[in-house]
């Protein structure tokens, strides 16, 4: 018997939907792993990319258009976004608990003290539990996870712009690298946090936290009766 409320969305998890969650846990891992390997060319990389895309460049400048909406408005916007959902609450959870687990990257950092580009000691200074203010703090890149974490959210909420927003958190990836705040494998290691953080999240507490939003989802409960 259903017992849901009138209006209420009925979001059933299938053995599909858990499969696709694993599968992009699994994306996020194996990119962590691959910015381990690809540390020996981080140093060739990241320089060919800051040239490439240099101060004044039209390139650095498209690249930093979506920077301020991964890295601050969209903490906000998407919150505000939810609220006018009938399951509203539900949404919110599943935002904020990955939004709190992902600002563990900070503690992270702390741990691996890796140098940043611009200090120009290479890409194997390490200083683990250096002091952050001497920029040992580069993997991984927390703009890069929250840039793929809100890009994972907003793509499980309307999944045709999934395309489009892989790539705008690539941009804000490619930005950091060419601004010489992180190397390459910074913001591989970065996105792909984000994005096990995210699919893990919605694998641990199920599709009614996060799943495709309407707007007929947003009719109040009288309406649908």
């Amino acid at each position: 018997m259903n017992t849901s409320r009138p209006g209420t969305p009925v979001v059933v998890s299938t053995p599909n939907d858990r499969r696709g969650l694993l599968t992009w846990i699994w994306v996020g891992l194996g990119l962590i792993v691959l910015s381990v390997a690809l540390m020996p060319f981080d140093a060739v990389c990241s320089d060919s990319i800051a040239e490439f895309a240099d101060d004044g460049t039209v390139l650095r400048r498209v690249l930093k258009l979506p920077y301020h909406f991964f890295a601050r408005w969209g903490f906000v916007a998407i919150p505000l976004l939810l609220l006018i959902f009938r399951d509203r609450v539900r949404l919110l959870v599943g935002f904020a608990i990955p939004m709190a687990v992902g600002a563990s990257v900070h503690g992270l950092k702390f741990l691996v003290g890796r140098a940043r580009p611009q200090q120009s000691s290479g890409p194997y200074e390490f200083h683990p539990f250096g002091d952050p203010r001497l920029h040992f703090d580069s993997y991984p890149s927390a703009h890069a996870v929250y840039a793929a974490m809100l890009a994972a959210l907003l793509g499980i909420y309307f999944p045709r712009w999934r395309p489009v927003l892989i790539l705008l958190a690539i941009m804000v990836c490619v930005a950091r690298v060419a601004q010489e705040r992180h190397f390459v494998s910074d913001v591989i290691a970065g996105a792909g946090l984000g994005i096990a953080i995210v699919y893990a999240s919605a694998y641990w507490l199920g599709q009614p936290f996060f799943h495709r939003l309407a707007w007929n989802q947003t009719r109040t409960v009288h309406e649908t009766r």
